[in-house]
């Protein structure tokens, strides 16, 4: 029962199908398939790849060319050396003038003249002369203080003399003093510079113009025995 009644329901089904494909092929909505083509394959032949060039060998530098030998230039023929011949005087014998001029003795040559006296030297310049006087410093007038015992110095029993050198100028003033010898102690030299240092002098006279001179001044330091 059940299969038949699966059958009646396919036929209707089958109908209907064939009535939509009928309507849908006189409506010409349903087209026939055109039919398909097979592609055409077509071959391209392409260029042979072309192998690149072989690398070029560098040319060669030029190999330098022996030089070619220079001819040979002959040697110049030798000139020939054409002689003097040296023709010989012909002696004859001497005239009797001839012999009386040669006897006959030649004149005294001239004497020279004497030559003209040497100038006479100039005369040397005088030497300057120095000062006539020394400047002076012990004279009473000029109040110079006596220099000042060093207190160390007299403890120590320090004693001796020193030479100072003192230039003093036109005025009688000291423009440098100088230590020109030695006590042999140190407090004692220092001492007698800066004494020096503060002393008047008579300058030095060259007639009646004073004028710059050096003196030597010596100071001596002496304990009470």
């Amino acid at each position: 029962m059940s299969n038949s009644r699966y059958a009646i329901v396919g036929a209707v089904c089958a109908a209907h199908l064939v009535l939509i494909y009928a309507t849908l092929r006189a409506s010409g909505l349903m087209a026939r398939p055109e039919p398909i083509s097979a592609p055409v394959l077509t071959y391209v032949e392409l260029p042979a790849a072309q192998p690149e060039p072989a690398p070029q060998p560098k040319p060669e530098p030029p190999r330098p060319q022996p030089p070619k030998p220079q001819p040979v230039k002959p040697a110049p023929a030798p000139k020939p050396v054409q002689r003097k011949v040296e023709s010989r005087p012909v002696l004859t014998e001497p005239s009797e003038t001839a012999i009386t001029e040669r006897a006959e003795p030649a004149p005294a040559p001239a004497p020279a003249p004497a030559p003209a006296p040497a100038p006479a030297p100039a005369p040397a310049p005088a030497p300057a002369p120095g000062p006539a006087t020394d400047p002076i410093f012990d004279a009473a007038y000029l109040n110079n203080p006596k220099p000042s015992y060093p207190r160390q110095s007299q403890m120590l029993r320090e004693e001796g003399t020193v030479l100072v050198k003192v230039r003093v100028s036109e005025g009688g003033l000291p423009l440098s003093v100088t230590l020109a010898q030695s006590s042999g102690f140190t407090r004692l030299d220092n001492a007698a510079l800066d004494s020096v240092k503060r002393w008047r002098f008579k300058p030095a006279m060259r007639g009646k113009e004073p004028v710059e001179a050096s003196v030597n001044v010596p100071v001596r330091f002496e304990l009470p025995r």
